[in-house]
């Protein structure tokens, strides 16, 4: 792929490809959406014991934690997809 946005489409149109006779090497589509959606990687990483950054829903979240003392600076924000 082009771009990371071509992804998800690629690896549902992986049979089609295949129909062709075109190998598209792509994880499948399950993966893809996991990687794209940082709420659902993080919940898998907890999940399957690797160790992953405490993460948010929304920056409120966030910010309700670093109130509580249970968060500190710096922090990254970034969108869930």
């Amino acid at each position: 792929p082009l771009h990371d946005a071509e992804l998800p489409l690629l690896a549902r149109s992986r049979g089609r490809f295949a129909a062709l006779g075109t190998q598209v090497v792509v994880s499948s589509a399950e993966v893809v959406d996991l990687g794209f959606d940082k709420w659902a990687t993080y919940e898998f990483l907890r999940r399957s014991g690797f160790p992953a950054p405490r993460t948010f829903l929304s920056a409120a979240a966030a910010r309700r934690s670093v109130a509580r003392g249970e968060l500190g600076f710096p922090l990254v924000l970034k969108p869930r997809w």
